[in-house]
């Protein structure tokens, strides 16, 4: 998303006619905040954003600052000329992204009790766009842990944005202990939800109909079902030792449960090799779990 700033809003000529209520004023505050981000103008580089070690909705957060389209309120200033950017949090500066997520006093307290592993001067002079990517980017780990950094910055990012509506929109008084629910977000994150590189321990094997014994039959049997539980069905097919089709049933069993189905489907298979006079029969089944049942000596 781009936006087209009016030369008038970035310290262009005066536009004839003043609005009541200071809105050159704020106007020009709004100009020096955008100026000061460093307002996208060219082509968007953030392909970074998709490998980020963080959950999806932190990515899509990071993607929207960055293209300047979350509402905070100098960009919405920018487009409802007499909206008020001072920041909800500290009500001093004019509420900006990058103060909303770092430089805001209230905001200040996070990084500093977290100490990022960069300069100071560094971290909180970057602009947004170099800000966001040299911090989600940053392998090193956080002291006395084997968490990236990061991992932590992305959740703090969130949790400071999710912190600043809850004032806005729930009129909170702001959480008192981010650090807190910033480590343990991240931390359930790197050990839950990152996805590690282990050793696959898959093997590919061909699945494929095998033939029977010598004057031996093979019963296949499956169920479906739209749910669990929901509507299902089933059904299966005899073959002899050559391969050749002898019968075959299906039916619809109405509400039940996928185990529940694959047991009905089991049922009637074996009932059609009674009536057909197969005395010797290899059963067949897609289900390991009621292979299971059926092997446990006391199944019922």
């Amino acid at each position: 998303m781009r936006y087209l700033i009016q030369p008038w809003l970035i310290g262009g000529k005066e536009r004839e006619g003043k609005s009541a209520g200071g809105g050159d004023e704020i106007r020009a505050w709004v100009g020096q905040s955008l100026e000061e981000e460093g307002h996208y103008t060219g082509c968007f580089d953030g392909d970074w954003i998709w490998k980020a070690s963080t959950i999806p909705k932190i990515k899509c957060f990071v993607w929207q600052c960055l293209h300047k389209s979350i509402p905070v309120n100098t960009i919405l200033a920018a487009r409802v000329m007499e909206f008020s950017p001072v920041s909800h949090l500290c009500r001093e500066g004019s509420e900006s992204i990058l103060h909303v997520l770092r430089d805001c006093h209230v905001t200040r307290n996070l990084w500093n009790s977290l100490t990022p592993p960069m300069a100071e001067s560094i971290f909180f002079g970057l602009n947004t766009s170099e800000w966001l990517r040299q911090n989600c980017c940053n392998f090193k780990t956080f002291p006395n842990s084997d968490i990236k950094w990061g991992i932590i910055f992305s959740f703090s990012i969130w949790t400071l944005w999710l912190n600043r509506n809850g004032v806005v929109f729930r009129h909170e008084k702001g959480q008192q202990n981010l650090k807190f629910d910033v480590l343990t977000k991240a931390t359930e994150f790197s050990y839950i939800g990152l996805n590690a590189k282990h050793t696959s321990t898959r093997r590919q094997i061909v699945v494929r109909w095998g033939f029977p014994h010598s004057t031996w039959f093979k019963l296949n049997s499956d169920g479906s079902s739209l749910g669990n539980p929901r509507k299902v069905g089933g059904g299966g097919l005899i073959r002899n030792d050559k391969e050749e089709w002898l019968k075959g049933y299906a039916r619809n069993f109405g509400f039940s449960t996928s185990v529940a189905t694959i047991l009905w489907v089991l049922r009637d298979g074996l009932r059609l090799c009674i009536s057909l006079k197969l005395l010797v029969v290899i059963i067949e089944l897609d289900a390991k779990l009621i292979v299971d049942l059926l092997q446990k000596p006391d199944g019922h």
